[in-house]
């Protein structure tokens, strides 16, 4: 089966895959700064997993001040959000 693509068609395929190349180039970015991912220290994290708590005297609770938790959960959730944009 062969498709013929109209030059409307094959512009907006352009712009979507330099959107795409965007979206990677940010993504990869982003894990950059969560994790080292080059030699000698690949793989040390570089965000800390540790949550900062305050005591909040209205509940009478620990509260987090990150809205995931922590530093590194913030960072998580933010590169998952770059990956899901269109």
């Amino acid at each position: 089966m062969q498709v013929e693509l109209g030059w409307n068609d094959l512009a907006a395929l352009k712009v979507k895959i330099l959107s795409l190349e965007k979206q990677i180039t940010e993504a990869r970015e982003l894990l950059e700064a969560i994790v080292c991912t080059k030699e000698p220290d690949i793989g040390i994290v570089l965000v800390s997993h540790e949550s900062a708590t305050y005591w909040c005297h209205d509940t009478k609770a620990w509260v987090y001040k990150h809205a995931r938790f922590s530093p590194l959960g913030d960072a998580l959730i933010q590169l998952h959000e770059k990956l899901l944009e269109d």
